[in-house]
């Protein structure tokens, strides 16, 4: 039987490229939440169950830089892994740093800006290969598929489509033979299902890559509804960092990055959390039903000609 861990809500984090950043943006001074990320919506949308806190750090760390351009900083850190421009290789290499961190359940998105440059089987074995580390250190992962473009991004009928199809089945695949990995699957949220090329419905991206506002929302939603099973409900805590990075420093690639304690504060009021009295009684000695095998990736993704 396989063995199902059962993690925080509280501690998720996210991994990937551009689609996973944007869920945060920041400056020198400040931090915020972007109204476009899907994980913020999750969050909200969730009465704050779910949970993905990070902090401002100005500092600028080799790997970790937005679009590769040198010597630029994301601003925050915490549990939002995302770097945007990374091909899929890049974000393997960033694993065993993020592994550092606290965090029991990851969503993993790579491979979308490798779709041009690299064939079908690299991008699914390294997707494979990110995947693999995570759940040896006990992980619950979630695999997101190459989300679906727009036609100005990828034509229709393309060749793309079909190879974003074959590799999103390498990856239910994958799922289906690995305990505590399952896939979620972005694109049935967002894309038009009587379009043949699944490009997404109208006001849902802005630029046929990114989530829009609403685009994020209906992500979120589909999101904090797919996590439900999946993590307990637990009595509603604040996690804030005990420590601060250095602002304005350089840290190795390679180096750990410093350690950032939490400290979980019950709310004095919120309008996001759960009373307590709302909050079922756990049974004890009962374990969560396993979450069924990841449906295979619909039809309407594959390109229109062989």
């Amino acid at each position: 039987m396989l063995a199902i861990s059962i993690p925080r809500a509280g501690r998720i984090a996210i991994l990937g490229t551009s689609l996973v950043q944007q869920n945060h943006n920041g400056s020198d001074s400040h931090i915020a939440t972007s109204a476009r990320g899907w994980m913020s919506w999750a969050e909200v949308l969730s009465h704050g169950r779910l949970a993905c806190p990070v902090h401002h750090d100005p500092a600028v760390i080799p790997g970790w830089e937005p679009s590769n351009r040198p010597g630029i900083s994301r601003f925050f850190t915490g549990l939002n892994f995302g770097v945007s421009g990374q091909k899929a290789i890049e974000i393997e290499r960033r694993v065993a740093r993020l592994l550092a961190e606290d965090f029991d359940l990851i969503i993993v998105d790579a491979g979308t800006n490798d779709m041009m440059v690299e064939t079908k089987e690299t991008i699914a074995e390294i997707r494979a290969r990110i995947a693999t580390p995570l759940l040896a250190a006990g992980k619950t992962v979630i695999l997101l598929p190459i989300l679906a473009r727009g036609t100005q991004k990828w034509p229709s009928g393309g060749a793309e489509r079909a190879k974003a199809h074959w590799i999103n089945q390498m990856s239910s695949d994958f799922a289906a033979r690995h305990a505590n990995c399952h896939v979620f699957d972005w694109n049935t949220p967002q894309v038009d299902t009587a379009d043949p090329d699944g490009a997404p419905l109208a006001g849902l991206s802005n630029d046929g890559t990114h989530f829009s506002v609403t685009g994020g929302f209906a992500v979120g939603k589909a999101l904090a509804a797919y996590l439900t099973p999946l993590v307990p409900h637990t009595a509603p805590v604040w996690w804030r960092p005990t420590t601060a990075s250095t602002p304005s420093t350089t840290r190795s690639a390679t180096s750990p990055a410093p350690k950032t304690s939490w400290s979980a504060q019950q709310p004095a009021q919120t309008t996001f959390w759960p009373t307590t009295s709302s909050i079922p009684a756990p049974v004890h000695g009962s374990q969560p039903a396993a979450p069924s095998p990841s449906p295979p990736i619909p039809p309407f993704w594959a390109s229109r000609s062989s």
